[in-house]
């Protein structure tokens, strides 16, 4: 099967322009520029890695399944690091640098937990895995490399909406609107349609 990537090479575009955008006219000197900058390198390493995967999860027969399983893996960590991204950027606003809460360390203790799993998906594949012919397998828990992103996402809109003073309204329609539209999209997709996935 043969997957359709014009979107994400047009998000690639985007993305890119945004984030030169961001290099050129805003100074990384304050935390939450800078934190807005990784999030934006992270959603471009995302789409960037979308595509490849695409096309070898499409030629699967031709990669070795150790290649096509490590290119997948990052490409899930990336995709997963965008929602941890955004929390970050979300947090920044709202806490001082040095304050550190339950919260960002409970969140940050998820991080390190869920890439452990990732990387023994490796291993394991209860995420997913590549059969000898290259064939894309999906794991019995395959929609936690969808969910716990969601989960970051909903926690940083949840700060969003508590501290909505502290955000301009454009941030937060934007914020909100496309996050959501991304995640939730990708999550019903799956879950509707899981074959294109």
């Amino acid at each position: 099967m043969l997957y359709n990537v014009d979107f994400e090479l047009t998000g690639i575009l985007c993305v890119l322009i945004i984030y030169i955008a961001l290099s050129l006219y805003y100074s990384k000197q304050t935390e939450v520029n800078r934190k807005f900058s990784l999030l934006v390198l992270s959603v471009l390493s995302t789409e960037i890695l979308d595509v490849a995967t695409a096309f070898t999860i499409s030629y699967g027969e031709s990669i070795p399944p150790a290649i096509n399983t490590a290119l997948n893996t990052i490409y899930f960590a990336s995709a997963f690091s965008t929602g941890y991204a955004f929390l970050r950027y979300t947090e920044s606003y709202v806490y001082q640098a040095k304050q550190k809460t339950r919260n960002i360390q409970c969140n940050r203790i998820v991080f390190f937990i869920f890439l452990v799993f990732l990387f023994l998906n490796i291993f394991v594949g209860f995420f997913f895995s590549f059969n000898e012919n290259g064939e894309y397998i999906h794991g019995d828990l395959y929609l936690l490399v969808y969910a716990v992103p969601l989960y970051y996402i909903c926690y940083a809109l949840g700060v969003m909406l508590r501290h909505r003073r502290m955000f301009k309204t454009k941030q937060m329609v934007s914020g909100i609107c496309t996050l959501l539209w991304l995640r939730w999209g990708r999550l019903c997709r799956c879950c509707f349609s899981p074959i294109f996935c």
